[in-house]
């Protein structure tokens, strides 16, 4: 998972999700999120998500896990926009998996290098090419 969404209520139940949401947590129903957040991370959570007046973003750098155990390094963005589900307010979260972007990031940079080089390779050696031809040139005169 790149990124996913989900909605949560006041009592951060996840009420709505997105299929890579879903996957990621390994079920649809039932879901507390404070439950998946780092235990010492939780009370932030929990103060970001209940101080946020309608209208108003935060940003979380917190860590998270879903259906498997282990934490994942995520940044959230929570937004209230003053949406309900079924009369209740509604926190709107996209969730970002840093590590898996940071794979992608770092994969694309190596083959921005790899370019780089190759390119680099390519007018070195026009560059020699150049100068034995001005040589042998020069040496006709």
């Amino acid at each position: 998972m790149i990124f996913c969404t989900a909605g949560i209520n006041r009592s951060h139940m996840v009420l709505t999700g997105d299929e890579y949401f879903y996957n990621f947590m390994g079920k649809t129903v039932n879901i507390h999120l404070p439950d998946y957040i780092h235990p010492d991370l939780q009370a932030e959570f929990r103060e970001a998500c209940d101080t946020l007046q309608e209208g108003e973003t935060v940003r979380l750098l917190t860590a998270m896990h879903g259906s498997e155990e282990e934490y994942h390094q995520v940044d959230i963005l929570i937004s209230s926009r003053g949406n309900r589900v079924q009369g209740e307010s509604v926190l709107e979260l996209t969730i970002y998996n840093l590590f898996t972007i940071e794979s992608k990031y770092l994969d694309t940079s190596n083959d921005a290098n790899r370019f780089r080089t190759f390119c680099l390779c390519i007018m070195t050696t026009c560059s020699i090419m150049m100068w034995r031809e001005m040589s042998s040139a020069s040496s006709a005169i």
